[in-house]
Parts: C-alpha cells; sequence; structure tokens
C-alpha cells in the first residue's frame, strides 16, 4: 500500500515507501512498526556509505489490528463456518441428552395418580360397634380405583392391643393405618344418655402415619384421601345417630343440645398420631433444594477434572484403559469429601440425625449421599416419590441410595 495517504513522519520525504502489515510478510523482525530497510542484493556487502544506500526504500511494519471485522466479512468466512458447526454440534448433543437422560426423571412423574392404588392402608375396628362399622363402610367404598388407596380390613383378633397397629406402620407395610379404639360406640350411647358434657369424640379413632417416610406421599396422596374416608364416614354415622338417639325412651333433644351438643353434631372425629414427623425445618433444605447444589458440586468437580487433564496433556498421554480409571475414580474421591461436607453441613444446623438411630445417623447420611452422587440422575429421579406409585422400570429405586432422602428423620 503506498504511503501517500499515510500521515506525516520522519519518512515523508522519501517519495517511495512501501507500509506493509505485519500478517503479509513472511518472516519480521521487527514488530513493533518500527522502520526496516530492504538491503540491496548484492554478492558482497558493500561497505561503501554513499547517498544512494540511505535513499533506499524503506517498509514500514504495522501489527494486525484488533475488533477491526464483522462477523459476516469475507475474511472470517473458514473461522465462522467452523464456530457455526461446533455450537451446532454442541446444541445438537447437549439435546439428545435432555431427551434421553432427563426423561428418566420426567417419567416418574408420568401418570402419577393411576398408581395411588399401590399405597397399602388398614383399617382395625377395635369397637365392634356403629362407630367402626361406618368408618369399614367408608373405606372400602373408596378403594378399587388406580387413583384411590387400597384399604385393607384387618381382623382385630390377629393383635394384641392397638400399638400393634401401629407397628405395621413402623415397619412399613402401611402407610396408614386407620383404628377404632374399642368402646367407641358404647362411649357415645353412655355420654348422649347423660348429656355429658365433657364427652370428647377425637378419642374415638386413631390414625397412625409415618410422615418421615416420605413426606410427599402424605401430603399428595394419603392425608387428601384419608380425610374423604372419615369424613365419609362422619356424615353417614352422624345421620345414623340422630335416628337411633330419636328412638330412646329417655332422649330429650332439648336437654342434649344444651349440655353435650356434640353427641349429635360431631358424635366421633379422628386424631392423627405421626409415629415419625417430619417436623424439622431444616432438613428441607438437606432433603429438597440441596439436592439441586449437590448436582452443581458433582457437575463442578467432573469439569475440574477435566480442565486438569486437559492442561497437564494427560489424555493424550495416558492409556484408554488408564484414562478410564482416572475419570472414574477422581470424581468418586472428590464425592466422597463433598459428601462430608454436605452431611457435616447439616451438623452445624443440628439436624438430629441420632433422632432415632442414636450416632449412627450420620455416617448413614454421608454414605447416602456419597452413593447418590456416584449416579445423580439414576438416583434423584426416585428420591422425591414414593416408590410404590412409580413405574415399574423404576424398581431399581429399592436398591437406590436416595429413595429415603426424605426419611432422614425416620432412619436416623
Amino acid at each position: 500500500m503506498a504511503c501517500k495517504d499515510s500521515p506525516a513522519s520522519i519518512f515523508s520525504p522519501l517519495s517511495n515507501c512501501v507500509i506493509e502489515e505485519a500478517s503479509t510478510r513472511d518472516s519480521i523482525s521487527n514488530h513493533d512498526g518500527f522502520l526496516t530497510v530492504n538491503a540491496p542484493h548484492t554478492a558482497q556487502p558493500s561497505t561503501e556509505l554513499t547517498l544512494d544506500r540511505y535513499l533506499e526504500t524503506p517498509t514500514l511494519v504495522i501489527p494486525d489490528r484488533t475488533f477491526r471485522c464483522h462477523f459476516l466479512a469475507s475474511e472470517l468466512t473458514t473461522e465462522r463456518r467452523a464456530y457455526i458447526k461446533a455450537v451446532a454440534l454442541s446444541t445438537l448433543w447437549t439435546a439428545l441428552v435432555i431427551i434421553s437422560v432427563l426423561s428418566i426423571y420426567w417419567g416418574t412423574l408420568w401418570k402419577l395418580d393411576e398408581h395411588a392404588y399401590r399405597l397399602k392402608g388398614v383399617v382395625v375396628d377395635f369397637d365392634q360397634g356403629d362407630i367402626g362399622q361406618a368408618v369399614l363402610r367408608a373405606s372400602q367404598e373408596r378403594t378399587g380405583s388406580p387413583r384411590q388407596i387400597t384399604w385393607t380390613v384387618e381382623n382385630p383378633s390377629a393383635f394384641k392391643d392397638v400399638s400393634s397397629v401401629a407397628q405395621l406402620v413402623l415397619d412399613e407395610r402401611y402407610w396408614v393405618a386407620i383404628v377404632v379404639q374399642p368402646g367407641s360406640t358404647d362411649n357415645l350411647r353412655k355420654a348422649a344418655s347423660s348429656a355429658d358434657a365433657a364427652y370428647n369424640g377425637t378419642s374415638a379413632v386413631t390414625v397412625y402415619i409415618s410422615q418421615a417416610r416420605q413426606e410427599q406421599a402424605y401430603s399428595h396422596f394419603i392425608s387428601p384421601q384419608l380425610k374423604d374416608v372419615l369424613q365419609a364416614a362422619q356424615l353417614s354415622f352422624r345421620n345414623r345417630n340422630a335416628q337411633s338417639l330419636s328412638h330412646f325412651s329417655n332422649f330429650n333433644l332439648t336437654n342434649l343440645m344444651q349440655n353435650a351438643p356434640q353427641t349429635i353434631l360431631n358424635p366421633f372425629d379422628f386424631q392423627v398420631d405421626d409415629l415419625r414427623p417430619f417436623d424439622v425445618p431444616v432438613t428441607t433444605a438437606l432433603t429438597a433444594i440441596g439436592l439441586i447444589y449437590v448436582a452443581f458440586a458433582a457437575l463442578v468437580t467432573c469439569t475440574h477434572s477435566l480442565q486438569a487433564r486437559t492442561r497437564l496433556g494427560l489424555n493424550n498421554k495416558l492409556t484408554l484403559k488408564s484414562l478410564l480409571k482416572v475419570r472414574i475414580c477422581s470424581p468418586l474421591i472428590c464425592y466422597f469429601w463433598l459428601s462430608f461436607a454436605y452431611a457435616l453441613l447439616s451438623v452445624f444446623f443440628h439436624v438430629p440425625f441420632g433422632r432415632f438411630r442414636s450416632a449412627g445417623g450420620f455416617p448413614l447420611c454421608w454414605l447416602m449421599f456419597f452413593l447418590g452422587m456416584s449416579a445423580l440422575i439414576w438416583n434423584i429421579s426416585v428420591c422425591y416419590l414414593p416408590i410404590d406409585v412409580l413405574p415399574s422400570i423404576y424398581a431399581y429405586a429399592h436398591m437406590s441410595s436416595k429413595k429415603h432422602y426424605s426419611r432422614r428423620q425416620e432412619r436416623t
């Protein structure tokens, strides 16, 4: 490029100067924009200081200018095509991973309500009276559909006492147990005949649950259907009770409504006995939102491991067998200590690991998180919902370390 448009410089008197960009030269001795002089091609260097030697055409070297091109510039055609190809392939592979891997979790929520029948409840009537019969009828009228809990009626003679029924829930044979207490109907009749103002109908029926086993199961399935069964039983019995009381010879409605109206308006109620309550708020961070951070920590660990191998050139130096061992073992070692830190964080905030299992709760929790991080998608997919309501393909969850995440208080 001729320098006639160049700004005035110390070489402006020279009429035939040439400006070259650094990228157009095969060899550049001066990259800072200094002046270089093209020496004449002579067989032997001349030592004579002549004027012609100093008037030879100079060359001004200018480095490449940065931030000078548009994305659609013609000189970036090769780079642009390579960039678009790389981004497109990356997007395609990411989309395939989303469809193939995340579908594991999406599948757990597909047709969820249609598997509610796999949740089993038990009804035991120790009363053998009208209240017990009302509860039995209501439970059997609300079972049999895929969207309903399967209620089983057990013979009270198979149990020593009420606590034996509660043990069924602790042993996880049933998700919920409805127990009609002995003498409930007789107590109601006595209270109605004597207009006993101290009568308390809530002692008639006791419901045993273990919410820490799977709090999602109780909030989404069991609690709504349990209330539906018992409210239907209450409504049915209230009408029958009013009719039966009216046939008593000494029945005085006015006196009864003044002194013991609950014997007519609310003849029986129920109380819930949560054997393993999920009542420590900080455990929500441990068993729900905190799992997102566990997944993120695992991703960061794998990314750092990849960067370290790439920077040190290990990917090109190790044999395939050695590389596979490094890629598998190094994250597992990191997960071991990350899971320890995650469990230790919960200790600082007084999560009751030893509530039901003494001091063994903490190492148990640590081990579960370590195994869970080792197979994130497979484990996290089955940790939020009861396995009984998941499709059959998720039966592997019985061996999963994270299936009891929401049961931290029960297990520890």
